[in-house]
C-alpha cells in the first residue's frame, strides 16, 4: 500500500507500507533514483553494514552507532553527496 506526503519544497514523499500491519517498508522521494529501505523489515540483516546514520539528535542513546567508519548526521543532511559516495564505495 502506498501513502503520499507533500514536502515543504513541494515534492512528494511516497511511503510503501505493509497491507497487514501498516509498517513502513521503504520510502521514495520524487525525482530520486534511490529508496530508503527500513532494514528492520528484512528477514536476514546479517550482511548489512551501515555507511551513515541520520537524525542522531533525536535517537535513543543506545541506537546511535559510535563508529568513525560511518557518516553521522544530527539531523537531515543538507547534501546527500557524501552519503551516496560512501554507499557506492561499500558495495
Amino acid at each position: 500500500m502506498k501513502t503520499e506526503r507533500i514536502l515543504a519544497n513541494g515534492s512528494k514523499n511516497c511511503s510503501y507500507v505493509c497491507g497487514q500491519c501498516y509498517s513502513r517498508l521503504y520510502t521514495r522521494r520524487d525525482g530520486s533514483p534511490m529508496i530508503n529501505l527500513r532494514a528492520g523489515t528484512l528477514d536476514d540483516t546479517s550482511c548489512i553494514r551501515p555507511v551513515a546514520q541520520i537524525w542522531t539528535s533525536s535517537a535513543q542513546a543506545w541506537a546511535v552507532v559510535k563508529d568513525d567508519g560511518i557518516l553521522s548526521y544530527s539531523e537531515q543532511p543538507a547534501d546527500f553527496g557524501p552519503l551516496i559516495e560512501a554507499w557506492k564505495a561499500a558495495r
